[in-house]
């Protein structure tokens, strides 16, 4: 939640921003989340002004769509199961406050939304899967940080848990230990790390109650780089701080981005693996493990949070237009096995593994040879294996003939056709030749 003076500098800011009358046909850049928002607030109200206004456009990466995957209320972090169900953490007034609201809870795909839990959660911002049960006692279960509903009569924090069942009970708290915990994320040893940006620390678990592990002005958001250090920013500075898993300090300051900055490490592949966050322009930025920036994105100034899904898309929390976009690359296919391949003489289905990435369930496949320039081989005869693996059943004649592939993702994207052989079969006896139109 935010604090009453920065409340009330926020109004001040909004009745600024509605008098420009470009800024009236969109919503203003952001709109809360746990107590890291609105920084400026409590700096100088003409900084504030400007970082309010509105960001013109749709995130841009290149290489890759973007697409509205859901439309949601006061989206806020965002936490995917492996099954691809995405949680969103929830600010239902848009600016911070401290609401008692249930999460959201969004199908594989963007559809069904609707709220999650048996009961709402106070100030529900912060939340990660706890996948294994270690934190929350209970497989699957999705933790939730928030704020007392009694601050600022009391000034302490609470983490509960959802479990599968949508039952609602604390983990911990409420108590001043943590009170306003603003981001999560596990280690490489399974230890849950914990940002606590009103008590300016950062704390860790493994199911007992939170220790401290370092201190650091309003910590907000945190990540884990690929050389297993801790990375974390802040809403005292724009600057992004290099830590060990035991909590001493690599580099403070390490990396200029802004206040508040999302953070993500890259999940490879497209995105590669180092830190992405954002900077003051709305700039999406790729961090190395030097220091170094790679601006590969913009348009990110209205983006309050970063997360990959299970499919290697980049999703965003846009709070500020109440929805959740997904970035995503164009499928590519690398090969085609076996290749060559010889026709069955009796033109029965044979398999084949097409392979590459960025694929996502579930593509079309479309098929190309002599005569035919782009054949839709059915559905059923396409399994998703993942997002870098497809298998396809196909009849492919008993003439001897240069094939393509190429994968079509549901957002439309296409990869480039690769080729592969096919070979005659060879025949004892005389053959009877089948068309490949069977392939229906």
């Amino acid at each position: 939640m935010i604090p009453v003076f920065r409340a009330a500098m926020l109004q001040k800011t909004n009745d600024w921003a509605k008098e420009r009358t470009w800024a009236n046909t969109t919503n203003l850049r952001r709109y809360g989340g746990p107590l890291c928002l609105r920084w400026a607030l409590g700096l100088s109200l003409l900084g504030s002004l400007w970082l309010a206004l509105p960001m013109r456009g749709d995130p841009v990466v290149g290489g890759t769509s973007t697409t509205v995957y859901a439309t949601v209320a006061g989206p806020q972090n965002l936490a995917f199961a492996p099954d691809g169900t995405l949680f969103v953490g929830r600010d239902s007034c848009g600016g911070g406050c401290l609401d008692t609201v249930k999460i959201w809870r969004v199908g594989r795909g963007g559809s069904p939304v609707s709220g999650f839990g048996n009961a709402p959660i106070s100030d529900p911002d912060a939340l990660i899967v706890d996948q294994d049960g270690r934190i929350s006692g209970i497989t699957g279960s999705v933790l939730i940080g928030g704020e007392s509903p009694e601050y600022p009569t009391k000034v302490e924090g609470i983490i509960s848990r959802i479990a599968p069942d949508e039952s609602v009970a604390f983990v911990f708290g409420p108590d001043g230990n943590q009170v306003n915990p603003s981001d999560f994320a596990f280690d490489s040893s399974g230890r849950l790390l914990i940002t606590d940006y009103r008590r300016s620390q950062v704390l860790w678990t493994t199911g007992g109650s939170p220790q401290p592990l370092f201190n650091l002005d309003r910590a907000c958001y945190i990540t884990i780089d690929s050389a297993n250090r801790v990375v974390v920013s802040s809403g005292g500075d724009g600057y992004l701080r290099l830590y060990a898993l035991n909590g001493s300090t690599i580099a403070s300051p390490w990396f200029n981005a802004k206040i508040e900055a999302p953070l993500e490490r890259g999940s490879g592949g497209f995105w590669g693996t180092d830190v992405l966050t954002v900077n003051s322009a709305g700039d999406l930025l790729r961090v190395d493990l030097t220091g170094s920036s790679t601006r590969i994105g913009s348009g990110f100034g209205s983006i309050l949070y970063l997360r990959f899904g299970p499919d290697g898309a980049l999703y965003a929390s846009d709070p500020g237009n109440g929805r959740i976009l997904r970035i995503a690359p164009a499928p590519s296919v690398t090969s085609v096995s076996p290749n060559p391949i010889i026709a069955d003489a009796a033109n029965n289905y044979q398999t084949l593994t097409v392979s590459g990435a960025n694929f996502v369930n579930k593509p079309t496949v479309v098929l190309a040879w002599t005569g035919q320039p782009g054949y839709t081989l059915p559905a059923s005869q396409v399994t998703f294996l993942s997002i870098s693996q497809l298998t396809i059943s196909v009849k492919l004649g008993a003439a001897a003939d240069n094939w393509t592939v190429k994968v079509v993702n549901p957002d439309n994207q296409s990869s480039s056709a690769v080729g592969f052989t096919v070979n005659a079969p060879t025949y004892s006896i005389s053959p009877n030749p089948a068309s490949v139109s069977e392939n229906e």
